[in-house]
């Protein structure tokens, strides 16, 4: 039976504005969803991609604005954040795939 993980995080923007960021994995192979280094890491690579569109969203709004600096330093940590999480889930299901 294959499991789904849904996540959403709603950023307030102030006056009465705010930016909702949704991510779902679909169709997870039951060993995958019950292994929970797999399932830990897949949260956490959705919570990370959700504070990069936050923060990209964030950058693009300044540079809209006309403001001059800007903290690329920031969204280089989140992508390469993002970047292991995402390498330690394929180390993960490649394990997963080995076992069978």
């Amino acid at each position: 039976m294959n499991r789904s993980i849904g996540m959403e995080r709603v950023y307030f923007l102030g006056d009465y504005k705010s930016l909702r960021v949704t991510d779902y994995a679909n169709d997870i192979p039951e060993e995958l969803a019950l292994n929970e280094e797999f399932m830990t890491n897949l949260r956490s690579l959705q919570l990370e991609a959700a504070e990069r569109a936050y923060y990209s969203y964030s950058l693009l709004s300044k540079e809209l604005k006309d403001e001059t600096e800007i903290d690329f330093e920031r969204l280089n940590i989140l992508i390469e954040l993002e970047t292991d999480t995402y390498k330690k889930l394929i180390e993960l299901y490649n394990s997963t795939k080995e076992e069978k």
